[in-house]
């Protein structure tokens, strides 16, 4: 790959990044909303739901986007690099109704529980993974492992 398609190729994922921020951008308002008003607390489960996640081949790393907006701390998350791949387990929180003004009783949030599995297009190094939650986005970033050099095998007859 060489640095004119590296370029494009992060020119999409910044411009993916931002179109996710765009459209979760009304519900972190409205969490913020119910935090202030102590309405979180008052939260009944739901079914799992899938969490979307976007993968990416990137030189020496891969690179997986995962969409969970509805975090409120670290705790909420728990996030276990395998060679293979991600598993994302944890809660977030989502409102039921949009409120249409101030004058609107807000409804209380629904706790969001969820297990995913994630697979990577190849092998990677977990001790080298970093994660960053932003805006509704987890980003990891994991190092691949090096490329084996294939030999030829010598197969037996018998």
């Amino acid at each position: 790959m060489n640095e004119a398609e590296k370029n494009q190729l992060l020119s999409q994922i910044l411009n993916l990044r931002e179109d996710i921020i765009k459209k979760i951008q009304p519900a972190l308002s409205g969490l913020t909303e119910l935090a202030e008003l102590n309405l979180i607390g008052k939260a009944k489960k739901t079914e799992q739901a899938e969490i979307p996640a976007h993968i990416h081949d990137w030189g020496d790393e891969v690179i997986a986007v995962v969409e969970i907006p509805g975090l409120q701390r670290r705790e909420d998350l728990h996030l276990l690099v395998k060679s293979s791949g991600l598993e994302l387990r944890g809660r977030r929180y989502k409102r039921l109704l949009e409120p249409k003004s101030l004058a609107t009783v807000l409804p209380a949030s629904t706790v969001e529980e969820f297990h995913q599995e994630v697979n990577f297009p190849c092998a990677v190094r977990p001790e080298t993974a970093t994660a960053t939650y932003r805006h509704g986005l987890l980003e990891v970033r994991v190092k691949k492992l090096p490329c084996s050099i294939n030999e030829n095998v010598i197969i037996q007859f018998l």
